[in-house]
């Protein structure tokens, strides 16, 4: 059985290089970025395995109302002014949607309302914003490897796993969109500690979902 370890998002660093500026400016920006990402990953694994995700239908449920909670609070982050116009094109709306179609799958309810986020990120600065959305984007583009595993446990596309079919039609195109735009934000309005200590409070924002849906 394929392992979650074999996942790779590692395909970041082939993208070319589109911020303006020095050579040497885009060449520390981008390996800050593509050391950041893979730090993600790993701490992203480490939190799904935790989930025992595909332990059964329950552990399942408990992954969807974390993620679902965790998604539907970023929503308003993703139309900050501070990443546009880089992230124009780049929302979770529709993830949001399908999370909640797989939700009522389980449930048969209707998913809860969830406020977002106070302070909203939206009014955030772009390196703060920019940070918990990475740790998003790249759960979603673990959507290819979870989708396989999902169906192994009775979810499909029109059951119980819809955002994760929705997501690996466009996994790596999307990732792609979201790590220039990413490249683009760190080379014009970004500061390496504020984002890494944005994607630190993301993180930690996951684990305490994690506790309370245990």
């Amino acid at each position: 059985m394929t392992s979650l370890n074999e996942f790779d998002v590692s395909f970041a660093p082939e993208i070319p290089l589109t911020i303006a500026g020095t050579g040497r400016q885009i060449a520390k920006d981008d390996e800050f970025l593509i050391n950041l990402v893979l730090a993600i990953q790993a701490s992203l694994i480490g939190l799904l395995q935790d989930i025992n995700l595909f332990g059964g239908h329950e552990h399942y449920l408990r992954y969807l109302r974390i993620y679902y909670q965790f998604c539907q609070h970023l929503q308003p982050a993703y139309l900050s002014p501070s990443l546009q116009p880089h992230f124009d094109e780049i929302d979770n709306g529709p993830l949001v949607t399908a999370l909640a179609w797989d939700l009522s799958d389980l449930t048969g309810n209707p998913p809860p309302d969830i406020r977002p986020m106070q302070p909203s990120l939206a009014a955030a600065n772009a390196s703060t914003v920019l940070g918990w959305i990475l740790v998003a984007e790249v759960v979603e583009a673990f959507s290819p490897l979870l989708c396989a595993r999902a169906n192994l446990i009775g979810f499909d596309q029109n059951f119980g796993a819809i955002h994760l079919h929705r997501n690996t039609r466009e996994a790596q195109a999307r990732w792609r969109r979201v790590f220039v735009a990413a490249q683009k934000v760190i080379g014009t309005d970004c500061k390496h500690n504020e984002l890494r200590e944005a994607v630190f409070q993301a993180l930690h924002r996951l684990k305490l979902l994690m506790a309370a849906t245990s």
